[in-house]
């Protein structure tokens, strides 16, 4: 697993292909923005602009705007 072996860049790739593939799972928006986020560096604007593409690729879904909301409430944006 690459990210018990602390494989960032291996396991961002994994689930931008995962993404790729299955556009509609938010879940996988979901970790990637949050570990875009936690990452030392706490790239913030990329973690966003992935949380963004969630909602974009799934504007009816509820959870992608629930999610969206959380990720604001824990970064302060809200």
């Amino acid at each position: 697993c690459y990210v018990a072996q602390e494989n960032v860049a291996g396991a961002e790739e994994l689930l931008k292909q995962a993404i790729e593939a299955n556009p509609q799972d938010v879940e996988l928006y979901q970790l990637l923005g949050m570990g875009i986020y936690q990452q030392a560096n706490k790239d913030e604007a990329k973690a966003k602009e992935v949380i963004d593409q969630m909602v974009a690729a799934n504007p009816d879904s509820w959870e992608a705007h629930l999610r969206r909301f959380q990720f604001q409430a824990r970064t302060g944006e809200i």
